[in-house]
This record gives C-alpha cells, sequence and structure tokens, in this order.
C-alpha cells in the first residue's frame, strides 16, 4: 500500500463550525498492537484499532491513525484503555487492481485513560471543538 502524507491540521479550531464538525471521540481498548511505518518523507505514522462499544451491544473496532506517535504509543499493546479525539478521514492507495479506500479516526490527541492528565487533556480538545462548534 502506497500512501502519500496528507495536509493535517490537529487543532481543535479546525471544524469548520459554519460547514458542519468532523469530531470523533473514542474511549474504549486497543484491538490489537501498534503498526508504526516510516515513510519517504521521514514522517513516523503508527496505525491501532480501538474497539468501542456498539448500539447492538457488539464491540466496533475503528482504525486510528497517529502521526508522529509519541513513544508510548508505539509500545501500546492489546487490551490498553484509550482515549482518542480525531477527525474522520477517508484514504486513498493505490493496489495491484487499482484504487482502495479506507475510512479511520485521524489521532489530533491520544491518551491513556488511566492517566487524569492526559484524559483530561483529550476531554478539553474535544471540548473546545463543540464550543466553536456553537459559536
Amino acid at each position: 500500500m502506497s500512501e502519500r502524507e496528507p495536509e493535517r491540521d490537529q487543532s481543535a479550531e479546525h471544524v469548520g463550525a459554519g460547514e458542519g464538525v468532523n469530531l470523533a471521540v473514542l474511549a474504549g481498548r486497543c484491538s490489537a498492537g501498534v503498526e508504526v511505518r516510516v515513510l519517504e518523507s521521514g514522517t513516523r505514522v503508527a496505525s491501532l484499532s480501538v474497539r468501542v462499544p456498539s448500539d447492538t451491544g457488539a464491540h466496533t473496532s475503528v482504525p486510528v491513525t497517529v502521526w508522529e506517535p509519541k513513544a508510548w504509543v508505539e509500545e501500546l499493546a492489546e487490551g490498553d484503555e484509550l482515549l482518542v479525539v480525531g477527525s474522520v478521514r477517508r484514504r486513498f492507495y493505490r493496489t495491484t487492481g487499482g484504487t482502495g479506500a479506507r475510512v479511520d479516526v485521524e489521532a489530533a490527541f491520544v491518551g491513556r485513560v488511566a492517566n487524569r492528565r492526559q484524559r483530561d487533556a483529550a476531554l478539553r480538545r474535544a471540548e473546545r471543538a463543540l464550543e466553536l462548534l456553537a459559536g
């Protein structure tokens, strides 16, 4: 899979309040270990999945992308509890059969649920994004 580095604005101010809001907040557990890749540009990108409950009582694993992850993110293991704040993105990539696409959450912030400081920072980021929407 070939992936170009997209332009990113990871601030809460980039919610497009006049057009709607693209805000994803996930609280759940890692459903597998983290995969870290280094792009040709030297940028590091981590891919992980967060298992969250669904309306049916089952669970859904949501793919999450973290650009330039902190070292502790790269060491996450299956079952670790996380809080992720970001936005929903659709990514396109080339395959041998043509073009493929996937939807994921591009994380602006990742914190451990057990770490009060990280958890509070994630919640403040989500609140700021919603306040911008409210005007």
